[in-house]
C-alpha cells in the first residue's frame, strides 16, 4: 500500500507543485518533514532536468522564485543544505501568490 500522507505535508506538497504560501522549512526539498540526502539528490534530478527552463516553480529546482531553474538555484540550495546545523532562521520560505500554471511546466 501506498504512503499515506497526512494533512500537513499534504499542504505542503500544494504549496511547492502551485508555487503559492510558505512552506515549513525551505531545506526540506521533497517535503516528506525529513532533512536527509534524499532531498539533496531529489534537487540535483530536479536541477539537472529543468536547468534552463523558465515557467519554473520550485519542485522544478527554483528556490529563489524567479521562474527560472539556474545556476544560482543550484548554489543557494546546496548552501542551505550543507548549513542544517546552522542556528540562523528562517528556516520557511515564502513562495507567493498561487499560479497554477507553473505546475505545468514539463522537463
Amino acid at each position: 500500500m501506498g504512503q499515506v500522507m497526512l494533512p500537513a505535508q499534504f499542504t505542503e506538497y500544494m504549496k511547492r507543485v502551485y508555487d503559492f504560501g510558505t512552506i515549513s522549512n525551505r531545506r526540506d526539498f521533497n517535503g516528506d518533514g525529513f532533512l536527509n540526502s534524499a532531498d539533496l539528490d531529489d534537487f540535483e534530478d530536479q536541477h539537472a532536468t529543468y536547468l534552463g527552463r523558465s515557467n519554473s516553480n520550485w519542485v522544478h529546482g527554483d528556490v529563489n522564485g524567479d521562474h527560472q531553474v539556474t545556476s544560482s538555484d543550484a548554489l543557494l540550495y546546496r548552501h542551505w543544505y550543507l548549513n542544517q546545523g546552522s542556528v540562523n532562521p528562517p528556516y520557511t520560505a515564502n513562495l507567493g501568490t498561487a499560479n497554477p500554471d507553473n505546475a505545468l511546466t514539463k522537463p
